[in-house]
């Protein structure tokens, strides 16, 4: 009788386990490497198991996306509700999240796999834009706009290996330019 056989079932656990997995494997390794039996292999589960939680791996993979999003919105809303200026804390809650994310090369890995999936995207832009109309006036404004823009460029380029410049120097002008007179 195995392990799996033997312990008590715990649907969340395992629900949890299959996502963490998921997320490690690509991180380490790219969202090629991942597939039904790698993942179970890792969390120690068998492939009925699996199928219980998810229909395929696509739909793990959104799962661990829409986590990623959630988090990411999560420090966001903290980051904001900690900004003492509430006008463009929104920007400025973007700018941090997005750089700590550049220094996590893992986190990196798995936003630039994000990026060739429309679904993601699609939900990605759905978390802007409603971050953007619930913050009202207090981050709109062109200014704030273009240093938005300019951090998601930055993260771009970073991720591409393609940036120029000492990043720090580049942050800080950011940040010197989302704090509004």
């Amino acid at each position: 009788m195995t392990i799996n056989n033997q312990r008590k079932k715990q649907p969340e656990i395992v629900r949890a386990t299959l996502l963490r997995c998921a997320k490690t494997l690509a991180v380490r390794s790219g969202l090629a490497a991942i597939s039904v039996q790698v993942v179970c292999e890792q969390a120690g589960v068998t492939k009925g198991a699996f199928f219980h939680h998810f229909e395929n791996k696509d739909a793990l993979l959104k799962c661990v996306f829409e986590q990623m999003i959630t988090e990411y919105s999560e420090e966001i809303d903290r980051l904001i509700s900690s900004d003492p200026n509430e006008k463009g804390a929104f920007t400025r809650a973007y700018l941090e999240q997005g750089f700590a994310t550049l220094k996590n090369a893992g986190l990196m890995t798995l936003w630039k796999s994000a990026m060739d999936d429309e679904n993601i995207c699609f939900r990605w832009r759905k978390w802007y834009q409603g971050m953007l109309e619930k913050r009202g006036d207090l981050d709109d404004n062109p200014h704030l706009t273009l240093v938005r823009l300019a951090a998601d460029g930055l993260c771009l380029s970073f991720s591409m290996q393609i940036a120029q410049g000492d990043p720090d120097n580049l942050i800080a002008t950011l940040r010197q330019m989302a704090s509004l007179p």
